[in-house]
C-alpha cells in the first residue's frame, strides 16, 4: 500500500486540535490483520497517519488511521471525519497522535482495545506584516 500525507513543516503552526476514541476498531483492517492486534501495539505518544479512504461505502469523508508500519487501527469518527477530510483535500498538513490505549467493556459484554487521539491541523505561518513606504502595514 502507497501511502502519501503531508507532515508540517517548519512554516507550519498548529491550527486546531480536536480528541476523540477511533471508530471501526473491532474489524478485519484494510490493511490487513483484525484492528484489535493492529491496537494492541498502539504506545501512548506514538503517531498515526490519516488517510482518506475513497472506496468507503458508508462515509464519503471516510478518514482511516494508520499506524507508521502502515497498520489500519480504525477511521475518525463520523461527526469529525468531514472536517479532517477538508483539510487533508485542501493538501494542509494533519498530524495525530495516541494519547491512551485501553481496554474496555462493550454492553454486550466482549472485552476491547480502544484507542484516544489527538488530531492537530495545520495552517501556513503568517508571514510579518511590513510597512509600506507611506507608513501603513502591507
Amino acid at each position: 500500500m502507497n501511502i502519501q500525507y503531508l507532515k508540517p513543516s517548519s512554516e507550519d503552526v498548529p491550527s486546531k486540535d480536536f480528541q476523540c476514541n477511533l471508530a471501526g476498531i473491532n474489524h478485519d483492517g484494510l490493511t490487513g490483520g483484525h484492528r484489535q492486534a493492529n491496537i494492541r501495539t498502539l504506545q501512548r505518544g506514538q503517531p498515526l497517519i490519516l488517510v482518506r479512504n475513497y472506496d468507503n461505502p458508508h462515509d464519503r469523508h471516510a478518514t482511516l488511521a494508520l499506524s507508521e508500519a502502515g497498520k489500519d487501527v480504525g477511521y475518525v469518527p463520523a461527526h469529525l471525519a468531514d472536517r479532517i477530510a477538508r483539510v487533508l483535500e485542501a493538501k494542509r498538513a494533519v498530524t495525530a497522535v495516541v494519547d491512551d490505549v485501553e481496554e474496555f467493556t462493550t454492553s454486550a459484554s466482549s472485552r476491547l482495545w480502544g484507542v484516544r487521539i489527538t488530531i492537530t491541523t495545520w495552517k501556513a505561518k503568517p508571514k510579518p506584516r511590513t510597512p509600506s513606504l507611506d507608513g501603513r502595514a502591507n
